[in-house]
């Protein structure tokens, strides 16, 4: 069962007694081509590699004067949204709908959007802290992807109201970001923050959003992507190890047994079990609250949640970073936990190669894993706020970020 579980966050060879991951065969053979890529080049031209602290950015800018907690600040709320049949949970604040529509159009014109994208096994909700503080400054929403949270879950297989196949893929999941921009936050700009899966999920909404040509009133549908631990994709064909091309398919085709599936999605909804995972992912132990236990354990309920969770673990296929970041057209950040066991820092510094003149900055935090968001928020919400104002608000060149030069790492 703790191997199983190793397999599902993403290890292939388990953890070593003190804590730390270790990386498997496929993981130095992926970061040997990621260098060779680099050309020797240490830092890509036009991305700054810095750290963040609480003494490099302003982590008040924008918020209350309340220092006890990042969630003082404007009221969130919970809304649904039909796309293909399905009813689709998100959150929203900053917002105010209840507005006559040409109210809604100026509040538009002054007030950038935001839209937060969550990682596996997560929801919209885990952006308790981001929402409320983010939410005095811009219009801000957090979507459940089709199959978690708030969201349904259909069974993958079934069919949309048109007819249409459902499939827990990263096309589905694009499809999703995009019409819920254009149906619901209605807006132009639109910054994306995305931690983890969500980040490979916003990149192909990102790529798909330029290559389909379609947005509102003929402007960007998106401004940029600030990206949280960015999932690599280990277990992916094109990346695992030998080992684990023989292991993995194993691992799936046995946990596609009823009982076996069951047992094991029941297992990991206990409240210690549940607790040891995040407390794995996350290195700020405090943030993994009764709260957050509850926010992630409340979806894995419903009806459908298991055949979701089992056809996610088993997709091994579509793409992966390294298809996504060259393609992509507008400015992003990379921001990474020093200490995310799930997502190596050493991985994913090779990254921002793939697309220097896109990539503006890769981000340290120190002493925080895989969710920076709900780890150390203050840090977050702040370079989302110097993200959105560089590259939403202005018009700087790709590239041309205004944060100051003497955070970056020298």
């Amino acid at each position: 069962l703790e191997r199983s579980m190793a397999f599902v966050r993403g290890f292939e060879a388990g953890r070593r007694p003190n804590g730390r991951a270790r990386l498997s065969d496929g993981a130095n053979r992926v970061e040997t081509r990621l260098n060779q890529r680099r050309a020797a080049v240490v830092r890509p031209r036009g991305t700054r590699t810095w750290v963040a602290s609480s003494s490099t950015l302003d982590v008040n800018g924008g918020a209350p004067n309340s220092e006890d907690s990042v969630r003082d600040g404007v009221d969130v709320h919970a809304a649904k949204w039909k796309h293909r049949g399905f009813n689709i949970g998100y959150l929203y604040a900053g917002v105010d709908n209840e507005m006559p529509a040409p109210s809604r159009a100026e509040q538009r014109d002054t007030r950038l959007s935001v839209l937060l994208v969550h990682g596996f096994g997560a929801n919209s909700a885990q952006f308790r802290k981001n929402l409320p503080v983010l939410g005095l400054r811009y219009r801000v929403y957090a979507l459940c992807l089709l199959g978690f949270g708030s969201s349904e879950k259909p069974l993958q297989g079934s069919f949309d109201e048109n007819g249409d196949e459902v499939r827990y893929s990263f096309e589905t999941w694009s499809a999703q970001i995009r019409d819920f921009c254009r149906e619901v936050v209605q807006d132009n700009d639109i910054t994306l923050v995305a931690n983890s899966i969500g980040a490979v999920a916003a990149m192909q909404a990102a790529v798909d959003a330029e290559e389909d040509g379609v947005s509102n009133d003929g402007a960007s549908l998106f401004a940029g992507i600030v990206q949280l631990a960015t999932s690599l994709r280990m277990l992916n064909v094109r990346k695992r190890a030998w080992l684990a091309d023989i292991t993995a398919p194993l691992a799936m085709r046995a946990l596609k047994f009823r009982a076996l599936g069951e047992f094991f999605f029941d297992r990991i909804q206990q409240k210690e079990t549940l607790r040891g995972i995040l407390q794995t992912a996350y290195a700020v132990q405090d943030a993994v609250d009764d709260e957050l236990l509850e926010i992630i354990a409340s979806p894995a309920r419903d009806s459908g949640a298991l055949d979701v969770f089992l056809a996610f673990i088993s997709y091994d296929t579509g793409p992966i970073p390294e298809d996504l970041i060259p393609r992509l057209r507008i400015p992003t950040v990379f921001v990474w936990g020093e200490l995310d066991s799930f997502e190596p820092l050493k991985l994913g510094r090779a990254l921002p190669a793939l697309n220097p003149e896109r990539v503006t900055d890769f981000i340290v935090l120190p002493g925080v894993g895989h969710c920076p968001h709900d780890e150390k928020p203050e840090l977050v919400n702040a370079i989302v706020r110097d993200f959105v104002e560089n590259h939403a608000r202005s018009n700087l060149p790709i590239g041309g970020t205004q944060l100051d030069e003497s955070r970056a790492e020298t």
